[in-house]
């Protein structure tokens, strides 16, 4: 918001008088337009909803899609399959505007791979880190014995695993026995982005040593060329509730950079009542992370700076026709209208009854 700036008029009853009442006007000009500045909000205006079946590419099921980025014209996007179906791969799409709809179209698959064969990935989330490496999330699998750990690291253009991203120890369970901290199982970095030169990472949840249901975002920069955790910051789930519904599995699904400081987020929970199915219930927010102090007033467990001053704000944009397990955020083309394309896509968990859903929305600022 601007501010009032104070100014000293010269000496003289009249004139100083005259003076002040020019300057207050002024200053309440200034605060006015500030504040409508500072009142302008994201809008979203949906413009496609697309659906592909789970045989959309010919040598792979179509499904599990929990991360996604935009290539060109292309759409790389990454299933969370952990074996179950094929092998963890991102499937990548080729886009097209005609007749002022986006058209998709099956380009390859790339699998994951590592030369060590028992390397363990549960792909949820993925970023491009620079002209030839990604940045990809893996939430391990805590029901094995041992527990196989969560991972972040980096991978090639070919698929090929490069190097791990070192964690904080209070962000991993325990090798075996009772989990009494880190990520909870199938809770992990569901998300990661890439923004003013550093990475963050969100959790889904909160970790298991922590209490309520604030969740955690670990920042990263580069040092040496690698990635060391910097910063920490405390996200606050939405603690809203639908009168006669019971919300369980809420968490945060992704998050998608708007600038420096600034991200989209995205929230899902399952709801259930006595009249209706279980149905999912996703919400978008602005998340702006520049409030939160620089010198922290506290240190979380994991050793760095806990900052707990984050603002947020909803952006009411997905219809109830349209709530479904969506999963991925990313930033697309330019549609018809020359905007910005925000591209929402749902992960149908290899149900063989649901398809892939994508919403594409335009985005604009008033």
């Amino acid at each position: 918001m601007l501010k009032i700036l104070h100014f000293y008029p010269i000496e003289g009853s009249k004139v100083q008088s005259k003076m002040r009442r020019i300057f207050h006007v002024v200053g309440l000009v200034f605060c006015l337009v500030g504040l409508a500045l500072s009142a302008q909000a994201l809008q979203f205006e949906k413009i496609q909803k697309i659906e592909l079946d789970s045989d959309f590419f010919p040598k792979s099921t179509l499904g599990g899609l929990s991360g996604a980025f935009f290539k060109g014209n292309q759409l790389w996007a990454i299933s969370d399959d952990r074996g179950r179906v094929d092998r963890p791969r991102i499937f990548i799409f080729d886009i097209e505007l005609q007749n002022k709809k986006f058209i998709l179209r099956p380009n390859r698959i790339l699998y994951i791979e590592k030369e060590n064969k028992n390397y363990y990935l549960d792909g949820e989330a993925l970023v491009m880190f620079s002209e030839d490496r990604m940045i990809v999330s893996s939430e391990g699998d805590h029901n094995s014995k041992p527990r196989k750990m969560p991972k972040l690291f980096e991978i090639d253009l070919s698929g090929h695993v490069q190097k791990e991203i070192p964690l904080p120890k209070s962000y991993l369970p325990e090798i075996s026995g009772l989990q009494k901290k880190g990520l909870q199982s199938n809770a992990g970095f569901e998300s990661v982005a890439l923004s003013d030169g550093k990475l963050y990472a969100a959790a889904e949840r909160p970790l298991m040593q922590d209490k309520g249901e604030d969740l955690r975002w670990l920042q990263f920069s580069q040092q040496n060329n690698q990635w060391v955790v910097d910063r920490e910051y405390s996200y606050p789930l939405t603690k809203e509730k639908t009168p006669g519904q019971i919300t369980f599995q809420k968490g945060l699904s992704e998050i998608l950079p708007l600038g420096p400081k600034k991200f989209l987020s995205l929230e899902r929970s399952l709801q259930v009542s006595l009249r209706d199915k279980i149905h999912f219930d996703v919400h978008v927010f602005e998340v702006d992370l520049s409030p939160a102090s620089k010198e922290a007033s506290s240190l979380s467990p994991s050793g760095h700076g806990f900052d707990n001053e984050i603002k947020k704000s909803e952006i009411h944009m997905i219809q109830s026709e349209d709530q479904d397990n969506y999963e991925a955020l990313a930033w697309g083309p330019m549609g018809v209208n020359g905007r910005k394309t925000l591209w929402m896509i749902s992960d149908n968990n290899f149900k063989k009854n649901l398809s892939t859903k994508i919403l594409i929305y335009e985005m604009k600022e008033e």
